[in-house]
Formats: structure tokens, C-alpha cells, sequence
């Protein structure tokens, strides 16, 4: 389908300073073939929405298509949406003017980067991250060995990201492990990323003789505690973190923006080559400069607290906007006897 008015100008925009024709166009075709899923999608949440007359409607995701197309159906009908944020989200145009209802964030960081991009700020919450409430009952151990546990938060091939991009952001790791010659390298596969890995896969078998370890159902919060620093291109993981007080290696390829803010937050150290993540990791045996109250700063602003209350805080949310919901529906009503309880 063809794209609104402009979007196809402005990712155009946003990608020509990096990118050549070709990713532009791939990029492009990504967007379409979204927005195609998104309008198929919609009308068979009308038809749910309809039958199910919810009092409110909860999503998880702001930028996944049948969370987008749910949201679209629900407000047709008039039915209350809550959104909780899956992701980061970063300053890009990607991240703007979100309609849901009522949008639950992370921490004011984020609150503050919708807010910049148009989204209203009465329906803004601040309600921590509900990934966190049953991780970090104590705090996570201190390094104690010169030996180096590296945890890599992997993502997958999509609309936007390569396995190109999978291939050298993992091969980066693996050669700098190799070249350090004391350091293991654990791989958090994303849980959703079956079969979109095969940059990945590349890159280990170039590695055969490198110390890894590769999982996706492992307990995310003892393989925080267990590591040492946490290596990433985007993933979310660098964002928690800070709950744990570990350092991030964030990876820049050519070209590439840091997709995450955590450099300027002071929490994250940038590597743009092996080399300079070999450097890193030194950076890392000696503390990586980085104090409890820098950790501490981040994890206020991008997590709020991480007290185990954020879901509970989401619940609040979901029963004031049902309120809402079920009030409108009520008064949608014909009144009398005639009228269904």
C-alpha cells in the first residue's frame, strides 16, 4: 500500500545521511508490508472488539502491528486502550504522537522523549518496568576475578536490522573475546527471534574456538548477576542494567547511531571495532569509572524504582481507564426496563 502523506519523504530523510539507496529501500518496503499487516489486521479487531465489548483494552508494544491495529480498532469503537512499553524508546520520529489512552512507561526519561515527539502528556505514566518486580530481591555480587563473563543481549533480523547488522555486531564480540584470551562469552538469544538469527549463526561458526555460551530460555536475572558487563547493539537489557550496577559495552557499527542514550547517561562505554571492545574490556577489570550513584541516576530515570511495584501500578491504570469505559458504556444504554444488566 502506499504510505501516508510524507512518511515515505521522511524516513527517506532519516536514512539517506547513512544509508545507501538500497537499505533505504529495503526500509521502505519493511514499512509497507507493516502497514499492510496493520489494515488487515484491524478490521478483525473490530469485529472481536465488537462481539467482546471489553471495558478496556491492554496492549504491550507500541510499535508491533497487531498491537497498533488493536489500538486502531478499539478507539472506533470507543473502547479505552492502555499500552505498557515492551522496548526503547529513543528520540527518533519513529517514537511519536501515540494515541492509546493512557501509555505506561518505564521511567521519565522515556516519559520525557514521547512527550518531545507529540504524544500528550496527561496520558503519560510513569510506572517502572514490570520486567523488573520479580528480578533483584538483593543485590547483585560484585566482580571479584580478573576472568571476564560477558553477557551479549542479542535482538533478531527485521524490517530494520540486517543479519548483516547480527552478523558483525556478534563477530566484534567474539574476536575481541578471542584476541583478550580470558574472557567467556554468554549469547541471550531474543525469545522472539527463532529463525531470524542467521547472522548470528554465521558469526559463531567463524568463531568455533571461542569460549560461548548460547541460550534463550535461560533465567535473564541470574545471568545478570552472574556477568560482568552486559554487550549490546539496542536491546533493553543494557537499560536494566543499571538496576544490577553493571557497566554497558554498547556497539556502534559504521555509520550506525547509537540506538540507546546510555553513553551520555554515563553508564555505557562505546565500541566502534574489536579492538576498541578489547580496550573496553580493561576499562571493565578496573570499575569502567563508573560509580553507584551513576547506576543508581540511570536506573531512577529510565526504571523508576525497582521495588516490585510496577505491576500493581499498571493494574491502577487498566481499573481507572475500565472505569472510564464501562461508564461510557453504560450511558450508551437505552435506560429503562427493556435494558440488559
Amino acid at each position: 500500500p502506499d504510505l501516508p502523506s510524507g512518511v515515505d519523504d521522511r524516513i527517506r530523510l532519516w536514512a539517506s545521511s547513512s544509508l545507501c539507496d538500497a537499505h533505504v529501500a529495503c526500509i521502505l518496503q519493511g514499512v509497507r508490508a507493516q502497514l499492510a499487516k496493520v489494515e488487515r489486521l484491524e478490521g478483525a479487531y473490530e469485529t472481536f472488539l465488537s462481539a467482546v465489548r471489553p471495558d478496556a483494552l491492554l496492549t504491550v508494544s507500541e510499535i508491533n502491528p497487531p498491537v497498533e491495529s488493536a489500538a486502531l480498532a478499539a478507539t472506533v469503537l470507543g473502547v479505552p486502550t492502555i499500552n505498557v512499553q515492551h522496548g526503547a524508546i529513543t528520540d527518533l520520529s519513529r517514537f511519536s504522537d501515540f494515541r492509546f489512552d493512557a501509555f505506561c512507561v518505564f521511567g521519565e526519561a522515556y516519559a520525557e522523549v514521547l512527550a518531545g515527539r507529540g504524544t500528550a502528556t496527561d496520558r503519560l505514566h510513569v510506572t517502572g518496568s514490570p520486567l523488573l518486580d520479580r528480578r533483584l530481591t538483593s543485590p547483585a555480587p560484585a566482580r571479584t576475578s580478573w576472568h571476564l563473563t560477558l553477557l551479549f543481549a542479542a535482538g533478531y533480523a527485521c524490517a530494520t536490522v540486517s543479519d548483516a547488522a547480527l552478523h558483525d555486531t556478534l563477530a566484534m564480540v567474539l574476536a575481541a573475546a578471542r584476541e583478550d584470551g580470558d574472557a567467556e562469552v554468554k549469547v541471550k538469544l531474543h525469545p522472539l527471534g527463532a529463525g531470524h538469527e542467521a547472522g548470528y549463526e554465521a558469526a559463531l561458526a567463524e568463531y568455533p574456538d571461542v569460549p560461548v555460551t548460547v541460550t534463550r530460555d535461560a533465567d535473564l536475572d541470574t545471568m545478570m548477576r552472574t556477568c560482568d558487563c552486559v554487550i549490546t547493539h539496542g536491546s533493553t537489557v543494557a537499560i536494566d542494567a543499571a538496576a544490577y550496577h553493571r557497566p554497558v559495552l554498547l556497539l556502534s557499527l559504521p555509520g550506525d547511531e547509537d540506538l540507546l542514550p546510555l553513553v551520555a547517561e554515563g553508564t555505557a562505554l562505546r565500541a566502534k571495532s574489536s579492538a576498541e571492545l578489547v580496550s573496553r574490556f580493561a576499562d571493565v577489570r578496573i570499575g569502567a569509572g563508573i560509580l553507584d550513584a551513576d547506576y543508581e541516576r540511570v536506573c531512577a530515570r529510565y526504571t523508576f524504582t525497582p521495588d516490585g511495584g510496577a505491576g500493581e501500578r499498571i493494574a491502577d491504570v487498566c481499573e481507572t481507564l475500565a472505569g472510564r469505559g464501562r461508564a461510557a458504556t453504560n450511558a450508551s444504554q437505552p435506560s429503562g426496563n427493556d435494558s440488559d444488566a
